[in-house]
């Protein structure tokens, strides 16, 4: 019973077909595929086809006499609309169509899409006209995508044919590269959509875009952080031969054992940073800053990256000093 009840439910299944828009999506397919939306050449005049038994292997199918009916049905009623042009053979069967290209809009209209053609236009439209000031970053990720889209490709980095999704990409993009203070994504998020979550929803194609044009050492766990964009609040860790001054007051951190972690929000509020050792270490990882010894050097744990809240802190010293690769700051 259970077998008969599966094969029940797998037949209606096939007699729900509607197997004129499943000949019409695969005329598009191939139509989109091979680009001759903006192809006027011979290349556009060859035709598109395709194989009725290849693509409804039950037209063969002598014990499926419903299945063939059907879809002789949707292949007439194409024909009649001058969408299609095949014969049928001396049993009764289409074998290849041939698709009229002058008629793909209809094509279109029937099933209810988007021509490629225009969605294409409104990409390129997008991103020719996007203001992206003076950042390379930007210009590199823009150039990439109109050189895919002249060469029958949709946009990168989970964007593809998606005009909205690409609308909000730039948007994020622009608002991004401009952040001069660490912020976090909600407020990020409402600032640019108003909408909390919105950006959720494109972070991992920002990530894959900055990772790419924004520089080698850049890894999807860093980079929005290093852009200055940040999930949580983020703790700079000192200890050392240095002496810190903000409002009025000072802080030994020589005189704390394990030294201090330090808001990120709390940069902006220093006014000096004193280093009384010959060297400034700096460290990406904290383990190494917990086994670093003091000595005589100062140490800081920035997070495991630059981004400008940080460069800000190691400018703010009284006096120049010689980091740990021998770069002066």
């Amino acid at each position: 019973m259970l077998y008969w009840h599966h094969l029940k439910n797998y037949m209606k299944e096939m007699t729900d077909v509607d197997y004129q828009d499943v000949i019409i999506e695969k005329l598009i397919a191939i139509y989109e595929q091979r680009g001759l939306y903006n192809c006027m050449n011979e290349k556009s005049r060859q035709g598109v086809f395709l194989y009725v038994e290849k693509l409804f292997p039950e037209y063969s199918d002598n014990y499926d006499g419903t299945a063939y009916q059907k879809i002789n049905e949707a292949i007439d009623s194409l024909l009649q609309c001058g969408i299609l042009d095949g014969q049928k053979n001396a049993r009764g069967q289409y074998g290849r169509l041939r698709l009229f290209t002058d008629n793909i809009q209809l094509c279109y209209e029937m099933v209810g899409r988007p021509a490629l053609a225009d969605i294409r236009i409104k990409i390129k439209q997008l991103l020719t006209n996007w203001d992206i000031g003076d950042s390379q970053l930007l210009e590199q990720f823009r150039a990439d995508q109109l050189e895919r889209l002249s060469r029958n490709r949709a946009p990168a980095f989970g964007i593809g044919d998606d005009v909205g999704k690409l609308q909000d990409i730039l948007t994020a993009l622009s608002a991004l590269i401009k952040l001069d203070s660490e912020t976090y994504i909600r407020n990020f998020s409402e600032a640019v959509f108003s909408n909390s979550k919105k950006f959720q929803k494109i972070r991992g194609s920002i990530e894959g875009i900055l990772c790419t044009y924004g520089g080698k050492e850049l890894t999807r766990d860093t980079v929005l952080e290093s852009f200055n964009l940040l999930d949580n609040p983020v703790y700079i860790m000192l200890k050392g031969k240095l002496r810190i001054s903000f409002k009025g007051q000072s802080i030994y951190i020589g005189n704390i054992p394990g030294g201090i972690a330090l808001p990120s929000m709390a940069i902006p509020s220093i006014t000096d940073v004193d280093i009384d050792g010959p060297a400034l270490i700096t460290v990406e990882n904290l383990t190494t800053f917990h086994d670093e010894s003091d000595g005589e050097n100062a140490v800081l744990y920035l997070g495991g990256f630059h981004n400008v809240v940080r460069t800000v802190l190691l400018k703010k010293n009284t006096r120049k000093f010689e980091i740990e690769n021998g770069d002066t700051v």
